[in-house]
């Protein structure tokens, strides 16, 4: 008894039948994490940070900018007193008082000593913001950098991650490292740091961060500083505090001048400025044509 051998489209008809069943397998199974995936995803909770989706829906740029600043003891009396006075007057009051500087730095603080602290949350600056006073610790023995630039560094990624969950623009993050000294902690804080630096030197060639440097006295590592900053470092013996955080602040004017929203505010403001002007000199015309009566 012979049995009729399948045709050519009866062999069609099963392999696209084993296609369709591949397919929708395949389309059940949870996405991989990605390159494309990957922005998609919730951000993880985020402790160091008060910045909510509703803090992000104007159109101004945003920059994050990070200090990592040493309060060791070694920074006690004038070198701290110099550094909270140029941080609340170069940098605070100066944004604060640029009226198209809105809601535009995304700022943290974090200290470090004996271990780090994270003196200011990533929090927008806002007209009514104060500077944090900074502090040394005054039983300080040991300088753990690595601790603090690792944690300066995961918190930077996670608030980028949460503005590209968003959807919203930002300016390359900014991490800003202000010391006098070196690493001196136990070995497995040594290795943190590191590791720390070549993570830095990693995303600062993918451009997905700065990183600057402020060396106070002659006691730090200029090569290490020289190398996380790719030379971007500078010294209390060529610009003081002052001069730095002013050239922080640029960095965020530099952001912000970007945005449409600051092209705006800034044409309005000029027209204003225009208009006081046009005034002021058609008071003073007025005032020469009558006192010549």
């Amino acid at each position: 008894m012979s049995q009729n051998k399948p045709n050519k489209q009866n062999k069609q008809n099963t392999q696209n039948a084993q296609n369709k069943s591949v397919k929708s397998v395949k389309s059940a199974m949870p996405a991989r994490p990605g390159k494309n995936n990957r922005a998609k995803m919730p951000p993880k909770n985020r402790p160091y940070s008060l910045v909510q989706n509703e803090d992000v829906n104007h159109t101004t740029d945003h920059q994050l900018i990070i200090f990592c600043l040493d309060v060791s003891l070694s920074m006690y009396g004038d070198r701290i007193n110099q550094l909270n006075k140029a941080l609340s007057e170069a940098f605070f009051d100066r944004l604060k008082a640029d009226e198209t500087l809105p809601y535009s730095a995304n700022i943290s603080i974090v200290t470090f000593a004996d271990a780090p602290e994270v003196v200011r949350k990533f929090s927008l600056l806002c007209q009514d913001d104060q500077c944090p006073e900074i502090k040394v610790n005054m039983e300080s023995k040991l300088t753990y950098m690595g601790s603090a630039l690792s944690l300066c560094v995961e918190m930077l990624l996670d608030e980028r991650a949460f503005y590209s969950y968003v959807g919203k623009k930002i300016g390359r993050p900014l991490l800003v490292l202000i010391t006098d000294g070196k690493e001196n902690a136990y070995k497995s804080d040594r290795d943190l740091l590191a590791e720390t630096e070549q993570k830095i030197d990693e995303l600062r060639k993918l451009k997905k961060l700065d990183c600057i440097a402020y060396s106070v006295g002659n006691e730090t590592d200029m090569e290490f500083l020289n190398r996380i900053t790719g030379g971007q470092t500078y010294t209390s013996n060529d610009i003081d505090f002052s001069q730095f955080f002013e050239h922080c602040s640029h960095s965020v004017e530099a952001v912000a001048d970007m945005s449409e929203e600051s092209y705006e505010r800034k044409r309005k403001l000029h027209e204003r400025k225009s208009e006081e002007l046009r005034e002021d000199v058609s008071v003073a015309s007025e005032y020469f044509k009558s006192s010549k009566h």
